[in-house]
């Protein structure tokens, strides 16, 4: 299992005081409303996420769960060059709307990350690769209403999922996501 070090800590500390990351959510839903996660599989976050989804949204989740979760939908994820899930994965969550007579999505990823660990990826490339994955979806199925979150087991153990601000400055300068801003 992927583990802190300080310096990643840091810096997620750094993205919640700089407001990149935060507790202010998109409004409760009806309970009725069905929402399709895009959430990572790993057995150690998914449970927690899940039931933070619930009880926030107060909506049905229909989860859709791989490793990397959200960061899969960009083609600039490393785990895409052992298995191309960018190339399939919108047109799934686009069908998963579809089944369920919804537009809402949420794209989650987490930290710490076994997929990050694996391909020495930084809590900002994570963040970068998941807005990116945002951006790709946005742009093939625009009506969608995609928001984005980011999970994150502190060092002290507490569990805490944040949304993470897709317009602010701190993403501007990074090439992926150079037309993020205006979307």
């Amino acid at each position: 299992m992927a583990e802190f070090n300080q310096q990643q800590y840091a810096d997620i500390l750094a993205l919640r005081s700089n407001c990149v990351l935060t507790e202010v959510y998109p409004a409760g839903l009806d309970p009725d409303a069905v929402m399709v996660s895009v959430f990572c599989s790993d057995g150690h976050r998914f449970d927690d996420a899940y039931t933070h989804k619930r009880s926030v949204q107060k909506c049905r989740i229909h989860p859709l769960s791989l490793n990397g979760g959200a960061q899969l939908l960009s083609e600039a994820c490393p785990a895409n060059h052992e298995f191309p899930w960018h190339r399939g994965l919108p047109d799934m969550i686009r069908q998963s709307c579809e089944l369920k007579s919804t537009n809402l999505v949420a794209l989650g990823s987490h930290w710490p990350c076994a997929v990050a660990e694996k391909f020495n990826l930084s809590v900002d490339d994570v963040l970068v690769l998941t807005l990116h994955g945002r951006l790709v979806l946005k742009r093939q199925y625009p009506d969608l209403e995609v928001y984005t979150f980011f999970h994150v087991v502190h060092a002290d153990g507490r569990h805490r999922s944040y949304t993470v601000d897709h317009k602010h400055p701190h993403f501007a300068n990074r090439r992926l996501l150079a037309d993020l801003i205006s979307a």
